[in-house]
């Protein structure tokens, strides 16, 4: 997607928009409803399988998958489709959820409902930097955009 995006931006031409569009119907097509503190949201699943690992990777919501699609709604250039812009809002509801008031959890574990509270991974925290600033005019990174500050907001109630 991020290719996608950056094509499109780049050259003015929306000849893989279509790709893009599958890529991003398919991601919403795996969204999950999870409440988490009281609030009702979405998210996609880290995978739609079992996986080759000793967890199962159908039941843990990561902070990176839903910030990447997050982010590839937001940067689509292609024609939007009703759907996107509420699934940018439940996206944006669930890593606002996961923000311990210094610093964002990995991940959600859909069998115990708890944040992953055991590690605190570094791309975790650089990803969140990159893709929740929001952009001023000139495309700069002056400020955090809402995912933190209405988290903030939230826990100071």
């Amino acid at each position: 997607m991020i290719a996608v995006n950056h094509y499109h931006q780049k050259f003015h031409n929306q000849e893989f928009a279509w790709m893009g569009l599958r890529a991003l119907q398919y991601l919403h097509s795996e969204m999950s409803s999870v409440e988490i503190d009281g609030i009702q949201t979405q998210a996609v699943r880290f995978n739609s399988q079992k996986g080759e690992t000793s967890w199962d990777q159908r039941q843990v919501l990561s902070f990176e998958h839903n910030l990447d699609f997050k982010v590839a709604l937001h940067g689509f250039q292609g024609a939007r489709e009703p759907w996107m812009s509420r699934a940018e809002f439940e996206l944006q509801e669930f890593l606002s959820q996961l923000w311990s008031g210094d610093h964002y959890w990995p991940g959600y574990n859909l069998q115990t409902l708890t944040p992953n509270r055991e590690e605190i991974y570094l791309d975790t925290q650089a990803w969140a930097s990159l893709g929740t600033l929001a952009r001023d005019s000139e495309n700069r990174f002056p400020r955090w955009n809402s995912v933190r500050d209405r988290k903030s907001k939230r826990t100071e109630r």
